[in-house]
């Protein structure tokens, strides 16, 4: 019984496990390569590639993971500027982002902020 006890455990740790992690290399060939990325709030970038991951939190905004085919990308956003806002997963998705040293929400990652939806 410990051994059925022990592999449903693992299961659940894998299936819950982020994959953003995993790039799509598939996305390569649609979407250039993702630029210097910002460094402060004083620069933003327009950058374009396929959402790979997308969740709006209510009151805590949206976070997202957007792939170049390359790199991936750990995105959030203000609720006010997200809330109508939808991806599926592998969507093209454009948008504004800055870097915020004051919003970072995942140990380890860098992440951007949306400052603007263009596509």
């Amino acid at each position: 019984m410990k051994s059925i006890g022990l592999v449903l455990f693992v299961f659940a740790i894998i299936g819950c496990s982020d994959p953003s992690d995993k790039v799509d290399t598939s996305a390569s060939s649609k979407y250039p390569e993702f630029p210097d990325l910002p460094t402060s709030t004083a620069e933003t970038i327009e950058i374009t590639g396929a959402m790979s991951w997308w969740f709006w939190e209510g009151d805590g905004g949206c976070f997202g993971t957007l792939t170049d085919g390359r790199k991936n990308i750990e995105l959030h956003s203000e609720a006010d500027l997200c809330e109508p806002i939808e991806y599926e997963e592998g969507a093209k998705a454009s948008i504004q982002i800055t870097y915020d040293s004051r919003k970072q929400y995942v140990p380890g990652k860098e992440m951007y902020s949306i400052t603007k939806f263009i596509k």
